[in-house]
């Protein structure tokens, strides 16, 4: 790092000129993401992972334990289980951060939005030596963060910016500094990010694979200098990593307890899925990329401009770059081809609540960047003015994409006032139930996180009466379900439109109904068009 100091004077030391110039501009990019966390942050920035993460450092706090709620409503008869989905790097964060006084739910939205401050300084300081010039290094960061994934994904209290900047942190330990510190660094900082994210095991790989094209690609004198690196960075890895596989073998008798129900969606599928949130997240522009994942010219295209890229690296592309430059190029397209495979192949495997999206995205695409800046600074002239303008391109599509505020905001229509409903109507029924009570609700998670109480998800709710027309479950088989699982125990239910199968106009219930469930013990706390809330006191 010293090398880019210049002193100036009896023990005055600045920046170069070039050097301030290029840290305005990151400041400038940190303030524009700071404006978007402002304006365009949701009124509820968390989801069902979110009371996850949030829940277990809250028991990590008061209890000593990381349970966390069971999701669904069996088991009946366990309140709190290990949860072998998340791995327990983040709780331990939010838990960390909680010591001080703060709630882990402040806590969250505080790493979040600090890590997406945080991001351009990281990617530029990592990449800027690879790219080897400012104005290439801060073309990536602004197409990085700027860009759709991280805009959309930034406010909200969940691991993916944060492991974004752990990600970009390691990888810039092992190409600036070269060294077994820094090595051991980026082990630690990898560490960390795998045990925040399952799906940062591909950077534990990238990061192997580095290690053997490194030693490989050094001058036989060097080598021993690559070994003792490489032994830096396992040894940091191993002091995050080890106790996390140990536990996991104590806990659930398995290195990696992750389980999902099969997939549903085919490999086929998922890989075009994936390509059009990589090129939504890319390209700002939504039809663009369905024209590419689902057209066949529009995957011809993708398919020739990889391999032509591949081509052209391997015929002369790589002689003309300097070790520097290569080294960054290896690792960007090893992380970003085994983070990409990774993520089809689980959702391939695994039932996810969602499809692949712009979540599971944006954490490859500085790399994509990467790669494609790098062979672009080596191409003709006249190419070169040719991508100038493709990125102009790019800037404009994703000025367009930032500053329309309903890409920031809920697909589902007045999904905000009905969570704001969901809170006011249920609060009093369920937030203030003993703890002894069994609470089940179909917004849970809410609960959960505002009232830091024990409520169950309801899922898969049909509320058509007279039996269900089609997936689903009806009122009365949910009811029963809860009612024949929890033994002894009161149960407090609450249901409001807007989430898992309760629509606007299913409620008020009919009075046949409330007859039906009052035979069954229940008490019809409330019917309204906003709520229904029962009891079972027992």
């Amino acid at each position: 790092m010293a090398s880019i100091w210049k002193p100036r004077g009896m023990g005055e030391w600045v920046l170069p000129q070039n050097q301030r110039s290029s840290y305005w501009v990151l400041l400038a990019i940190s303030l524009l993401i700071a404006a978007h966390l402002y304006f365009y942050a949701p009124i509820f920035p968390y989801s069902p992972d979110s009371a996850s993460y949030i829940e277990r450092a809250r028991n990590l706090k008061s209890a000593g334990n990381l349970l966390d709620i069971p999701y669904g409503v069996i088991p009946g008869d366990v309140d709190q289980i290990e949860n072998h989905l998340f791995p327990v790097g983040y709780p331990l964060v939010l838990a960390a951060i909680s010591a001080l006084g703060v709630d882990p739910k402040v806590a969250s939205l505080a790493i979040g939005n600090l890590s997406s401050l945080l991001l351009p300084f990281m990617l530029f300081w990592a990449f800027r030596r690879g790219v080897g010039n400012d104005s290439m290094a801060l073309a990536i960061v602004g197409l990085s963060v700027l860009a759709p994934g991280l805009l959309t994904n930034a406010p909200y209290g969940l691991t993916d910016v944060f492991s974004l900047l752990l990600v970009v942190a390691a990888v810039g330990c092992v190409l600036r500094l070269e060294t077994a510190a820094g090595w051991f660094l980026a082990g630690i900082l990898a560490g960390v990010a795998y045990s925040v994210r399952n799906a940062n095991l591909a950077l534990l790989v990238a990061l192997a694979l580095y290690a053997c094209y490194y030693w490989k690609s050094s001058r036989q004198p060097e080598r021993h200098a690559v070994v003792r690196c490489t032994l830096a960075g396992v040894c940091g890895v191993s002091l995050v990593v080890l106790p996390m596989l140990l536990r996991n073998f104590w806990v659930f008798g398995a290195m990696n307890p992750y389980q999902m129900e099969p997939s549903t969606i085919g490999l086929v599928e998922n890989i075009r899925t994936y390509i059009e949130a990589l090129m939504k997240d890319v390209t700002a522009c939504k039809e663009c990329a369905r024209f590419i994942a689902w057209s066949i010219p529009g995957l011809l295209t993708i398919f020739l401009a990889f391999f032509f890229a591949f081509f052209w690296l391997y015929r002369c592309g790589w002689q003309l770059m300097g070790k520097s430059q290569r080294n960054a190029v290896f690792f960007s397209g090893v992380y970003f081809t085994l983070g990409s495979s990774l993520v089809i192949l689980a959702r391939t495997r695994y039932q996810w609540g969602e499809p692949i999206n712009l979540r599971h995205v944006f954490q490859y695409t500085p790399f994509l960047f990467l790669i494609m800046l790098s062979i672009m600074q080596h191409l003709s002239c006249r190419m070169q003015k040719f991508f100038t303008l493709v990125l102009f391109g790019l800037c404009v599509f994703r000025a367009a994409y930032a500053i329309d505020k309903a890409n920031f905001v809920s697909k589902k229509p007045h999904f905000y006032a009905n969570l704001q409903n969901a809170l006011s109507s249920g609060r009093d029924h369920l937030c203030s139930a003993k703890p002894d009570v069994f609470l089940a609700s179909n917004w849970a998670y809410l609960f959960r996180i505002e009232c830091d109480v024990r409520a169950r998800q309801i899922e898969g709710l049909n509320m058509r009466e007279g039996g269900p027309t089609g997936p689903g479950a009806s009122l009365m088989d949910i009811i029963l379900t809860i009612q024949n699982n929890v033994h002894k125990r009161p149960v407090r239910v609450g249901l409001f439109p807007g989430s898992s199968g309760v629509d606007e106009g299913d409620l008020p219930i009919s009075g046949s109904l409330q007859h039906e469930l009052s035979r069954e013990g229940w008490i019809v706390v409330q019917n309204t068009s906003n709520s229904l809330l029962l009891e079972l006191p027992r």
